[in-house]
């Protein structure tokens, strides 16, 4: 594991730790124990870390676009992009309306649905 690794793996530690405290709070994780391990595998199996909120990068694939194109049309960093595209964090709702007239597309289709 390299140094980016480590640190990128750090971070979702701490980032589930901060969670954990909320469950503590909470009094709902009798079962969650304190070893990196499982916290890591928390980074993995959580839905909370793995939650789908946009359909950015399906958008795309039907469009047969990149997200290296849209990084360069909305002038952002391709790595920003990339993890709109991974769900890893998400646009603002002003960064949506954008992605949305770049694309030529209903904001609404970049949104996951909540099934109502």
């Amino acid at each position: 594991m390299n140094d980016f690794q480590f640190l990128k793996v750090r971070g979702r530690i701490e980032h589930f730790r901060k969670f954990r405290e909320k469950l503590q709070k909470s009094k709902l994780d009798d079962h969650i124990c304190d070893s990196p391990f499982s916290l890591a595998l928390m980074c993995v199996y959580c839905p909370m870390a793995r939650k789908r909120l946009n359909r950015i990068k399906i958008v795309l694939a039907e469009q047969d676009r990149s997200s290296t194109w849209l990084a360069e049309q909305l002038g952002k960093n391709k790595s920003t992009v990339s993890r709109w595209c991974s769900n890893s964090i998400q646009p603002t709702v002003e960064g949506l309306f954008e992605i949305a007239r770049v694309l030529e597309v209903d904001v609404r289709e970049l949104l996951v649905g909540t099934g109502k």
